[in-house]
């Protein structure tokens, strides 16, 4: 007996060593994990059959009790990993069967504003539109280059709640090149598509934004003075 469980012991440490590595050389993809993997677990698989089939074989009430039992701790313990991937399906499932548009008009506000030391004034003719799903309306930016320099400016738009992006379509430019001193009366087109959940309010800022500064969105001073000094 107690020759046969330190087998046992010994049979699922290997295995267990081996399943581990297997699904390390997968992850990595290495060459052959594919097939070590099957194997490996082709392996634990005829483990656990030939281990529980031996173990009912004794035919003792004891044995089955404590064959049920542990079957019902392990159904458990791979039902609790099995609950993220299920959530995940269930969730998205109803989701794509319930997204439809509501009916339903938002109140939405907009802003415009230069990203840092940008010498450009910039003034919306209409500061909050009230849409309904699939309409249209035109906003007009006036932008004027209070610098004796010539700009390349890019267009920037930022959704509050971010997640809302997707649910507008706003036609302008990315980039406009601006003379000195000069004025410019811009049409921004903003198209509402439509909420999916209840909603009243939103907003839409233009980040008018220094070309030259392309990717430096979030970068603060400090940020700059860190990352100027750079390792040898």
């Amino acid at each position: 007996m107690n020759g046969n469980i330190k087998s046992v012991h010994v049979y699922t440490t290997t295995w267990i060593v081996g399943a581990m590595l297997s699904l390390i050389l997968l992850v990595n993809q290495a060459r052959f994990s594919v097939p070590i993997f099957v194997l490996v677990s082709i392996i634990g698989v005829g483990l656990i059959i030939d281990w529980v089939y031996s173990f009912y074989q004794k035919n003792t009430g004891l044995n089955k009790s404590a064959l049920i039992l542990g079957s019902f701790g392990v159904g458990m313990f791979l039902f609790s990993y099995a609950m993220v991937p299920m959530y995940h399906l269930v969730c998205h499932a109803a989701a794509s069967v319930t997204s439809q548009v509501i009916p339903q008009s938002v109140e939405l506000d907009m802003i415009a504003r230069p990203y840092r030391q940008l010498p450009v004034l910039v003034k919306l003719d209409q500061m909050r539109l009230d849409l309904l799903p699939e309409a249209v309306e035109t906003v007009y930016a006036d932008l004027y280059n209070d610098s004796d320099d010539e700009l390349s400016i890019r267009l920037n738009l930022v959704t509050q709640p971010r997640a809302l992006a997707n649910q507008f379509e706003v036609v302008l430019p990315k980039v406009i090149q601006m003379e000195p001193h000069q004025y410019i009366r811009l049409p921004v087109q903003v198209k509402f598509l439509g909420f999916t959940e209840s909603l009243s309010q939103a907003s839409i800022m233009l980040l008018l934004q220094d070309q030259q500064d392309e990717g430096e969105l979030g970068k603060t001073d400090a940020w700059k003075k860190m990352s100027k000094f750079k390792r040898s």
